[in-house]
């Protein structure tokens, strides 16, 4: 049974009212999620509401009107907001009038809303609310009625001099890479990037700290963010203590567990009844809300004594040392001095030539590392494709 904080509501739904909450203080926050619990669309939905506080209900009414002066519980314009994808293609996918999630949002609930998407550069669109022509009868959009901004963090990520710093809030839907997905070149820094982008001058300006939501189904646990915020560690510990919510400096994650809804599936649907039984990754992500997790059992915390420093690069350091007459290598985020590597291409380049006999080492099952984060550290040092420029 999960412990803390339940974030469904009755119908196995989030609870978008909780979300918020937490946000007031946790300006970054990480839901992850099985699939179909809603976390996509109730999001959507409670911002197209305008955020509201009594927001905790089973059911979505008819959405008649936006409140383009409606705030969030922090005291910032809900309108407009930016919303992500990872990539271009999937970008593209939801710029268009047919298929963006407002325009399911109101489409499917009956609304007389009308919201239309214009692409104001080769990197981003926006969505408006459309006013009615009396004189044609047709929908045209309003310029000061923006909904939002949608783009990629790959193409925004590497855009300078973004003039999106009216909105409040960033949401980043499926943040987590699938396993069908390609591998994004300097992906964290890219989001660093746009956040810093669209937070410049809100402080000395008097605004509240801009929010980043981010939602995600449960795929590589070792994903850029959490690499980024050296948080991989502190997931795994919520993991094994079923624990929902745990704050982190200034950033929250929320992990949802046991949702009705999916357990409603396994029963209905019947390819979760065919993975039943079965060691089957998909499914423990989809159901179960569990990371993919590679060579746990290489995770074991030992003492630098009687170790040898071999070299540092990318905050982590090798160690050599014997046990029971066999070499092994640790690897370690303590430092006990001596000359790193840097962390341009070129230098991780001629770390891996020089070092190649320490991955071998790895694949022979002769390491082990501290923790789950050094871990992650370790296999990205490989991937030059990482270290190549934005």
């Amino acid at each position: 049974m999960a412990k803390g904080i339940n974030f469904y509501t009755k119908s196995g739904y989030i609870n978008m009212k909780k979300i918020w909450q937490l946000m007031k203080t946790c300006p970054w926050l990480f839901v992850t999620g099985g699939r179909d619990i809603g976390k996509t669309f109730t999001t959507a939905y409670s911002l197209a509401s305008g955020c509201p506080e009594e927001e905790d209900s089973d059911e979505w009414g008819i959405i008649d009107d936006i409140d383009f002066e409606s705030k969030f519980l922090w005291d910032a314009k809900v309108f407009p907001f930016i919303w992500l994808r990872r990539t271009p293609a999937q970008y593209k996918s939801i710029a268009n009038d047919d298929n963006h999630i407002f325009t399911k949002v109101f489409l499917k609930k009956g609304s007389k809303v009308v919201v239309k998407t214009k692409q104001l550069s080769t990197t981003y669109s926006a969505i408006y609310a459309c006013d009615k022509n009396e004189e044609t009868g047709e929908w045209e959009i309003n310029p000061e009625k923006i909904i939002c901004y949608v783009s990629s963090v790959q193409s925004l990520g590497k855009t300078n001099g973004l003039t999106l710093d009216a909105a409040n809030l960033i949401v980043i839907d499926e943040f987590q890479r699938t396993p069908s997905e390609d591998k994004m070149s300097r992906e964290f820094e890219r989001f660093l990037n746009i956040v810093k982008s669209v937070a410049r001058d809100r402080t000395n300006e008097g605004k509240p700290a801009l929010r980043v939501l981010l939602l995600s189904n449960s795929n590589e646990l070792a994903n850029p963010y959490y690499e980024g915020l050296e948080c991989i560690d502190d997931v795994i510990e919520m993991e094994k203590k079923h624990q929902t919510f745990k704050q982190i400096r200034k950033f929250g994650i929320v992990l949802l567990y046991d949702s009705p809804i999916s357990a409603k599936e396994v029963e209905t649907d019947p390819m979760y009844a065919n993975l039943e039984g079965c060691n089957s990754s998909y499914a423990k992500m989809a159901i179960n809300n569990e990371f993919k997790k590679n060579d746990c059992e290489l995770i074991k915390s030992r003492s630098l004594k009687d170790c040898k420093r071999i070299a540092t690069i990318d905050g982590i350091t090798f160690y050599g040392y014997y046990e029971n007459g066999e070499a092994w290598v640790y690897v370690s985020n303590r430092n006990n001095g001596g000359t790193n590597y840097g962390d341009s291409w070129a230098e991780h380049a001629r770390f891996i030539k020089t070092n190649k006999w320490l991955f071998e080492t790895y694949m022979h099952s002769f390491m082990r590392f501290e923790n789950y984060t050094t871990f992650c550290k370790f296999l990205r040092i490989w991937d030059l494709n990482y270290w190549t420029d934005l």
